[in-house]
């Protein structure tokens, strides 16, 4: 009797409990379960481990050279002496301006390792290579068309021109090759995080970085003299190259902030300086080489632009800087995999570049073979000094383990 009592006493409290709970919107236990959506929010850094590594692809595009007027011509039936010179009627210049300005790919490796249980002190560093590029000029005249390299004459002040090309006189070609080279830069930094709540992270940034930058400027012509005074077959080949190399050492300061929203977005700001050394170093060479036939090359020291005045390796040195800046928007796929994109800005200070070390004011009497050479000194190496940004479209993947 008491059991069946018992028994009645829990069936009428399960089914209260059953009307209770549906007249409270309960979902029976029985009912078709609905998943609620994922939702991948900022994960834990204790659970994905204390080591971070990422890849970027970029498209890069860095400041162009600005070449000054390197070859010339003139309408045919212009004048010797005024054939090719800057500022005489009709002459226009056929090498000079804007070059090297395409957008180039480059690649940037980071990783990184957050030390302790909160995951607050950490170490990074990265590399970073762009590739490069270069803006090739080749020019042939039969002699029908004038080609000429112009400069001003030291001792009189006047623009006057070398010519390679010119009718009745000689046939030449001019081959000239401008090259922005790789860009390299490499950095190893100290962390901390000064600030870490759900939403805001910021982060300070102290350490070493490193870059290197070289730009090239190669100008060869060869003459083939049409003057019968010349043994036929004669040929004058002539080169001048200028090239600049950049390295920098510096003191690497900055801070970053990262805001973490719904979803999994992110967004990153990042702005740093390096503050350090710079050294700027200029190669300049110049030769001719004069072939007969039946008789020995004879090579001559200098060229055009580049004579025994400004021939050598000259370097020079001084305290500069190397900012950054950066934004990056990125999306936590899986709590250790994250996909970003974003837009980067580096500025080159104060650097060397190939086509600035060029003097144009020159000295006739140094041109080749320069037997007795008098007069100015001239063309100088001018220390010629340029500013220059790289500006980038990154597309990243970032791995924690």
């Amino acid at each position: 009797m008491t059991k069946r009592l018992l028994t009645a006493v829990c069936v009428s409290i399960i089914c209260a409990g059953s009307t209770y709970a549906q007249t409270k919107g309960m979902v029976y236990l029985d009912a078709p379960q609905v998943d609620a959506p994922q939702v991948i929010e900022r994960p834990i850094a204790s659970s994905v481990g204390p080591w971070w590594a990422l890849t970027e692809y970029q498209v890069v595009r860095i400041s162009s050279a600005n070449l000054p007027p390197l070859i010339t011509t003139s309408p045919p039936g212009t004048a010797r002496a005024e054939a090719g010179v800057i500022g005489a009627p009709g002459a226009s210049v056929l090498v000079g301006g804007s070059v090297n300005d395409d957008p180039r790919s480059g690649f940037r490796f980071d990783f990184g390792r957050w030390f302790g249980a909160a995951q607050h002190i950490g170490v990074e560093a990265g590399f970073t290579i762009l590739e490069s590029q270069s803006s090739i000029f080749s020019l042939n005249s039969d002699g029908n068309t004038i080609l000429a390299r112009p400069f001003t004459n030291a001792d009189t002040e006047l623009p006057q021109a070398v010519l390679v090309a010119f009718p009745g006189s000689s046939a030449g070609t001019v081959d000239i090759r401008a090259i922005s080279d790789n860009f390299y830069e490499f950095h190893v930094d100290f962390t901390e995080k000064f600030l870490d709540i759900p939403a805001v992270t910021l982060t300070s940034i102290l350490g070493y970085r490193y870059y290197r930058y070289d730009e090239g400027l190669r100008i060869f012509q060869s003459i083939a003299p049409t003057d019968p005074t010349f043994v036929p077959g004669t040929l004058l080949a002539t080169t001048d190259e200028f090239v600049s190399r950049n390295d920098f050492h510096g003191l690497d300061m900055g801070a970053r902030a990262q805001f973490f929203g719904g979803q999994g977005w992110s967004l990153e700001i990042l702005g740093k300086a390096a503050v350090g050394y710079l050294r700027r170093q200029t190669s300049i060479k110049g030769d001719q080489m004069v072939l007969v036939p039946g008789v020995a090359p004879v090579v001559n020291t200098g060229g055009v632009y580049a004579l025994s005045s400004n021939i050598g390796v000259h370097s020079s040195r001084e305290w500069t800087a190397f900012p950054e800046l950066g934004v990056t928007l990125g999306w936590q796929m899986t709590s250790n995999l994250r996909v970003s994109v974003g837009y980067r800005a580096m500025f080159l200070i104060d650097i060397a570049r190939a086509h600035d070390q060029i003097d144009f004011t020159v000295n006739p009497n140094l041109f080749p073979p320069a037997l007795q050479p008098t007069g100015a000194a001239r063309p100088l190496f001018r220390d010629g000094q340029d500013s220059i940004s790289i500006q980038s479209i990154n597309f990243g993947v970032e791995l924690t383990f």
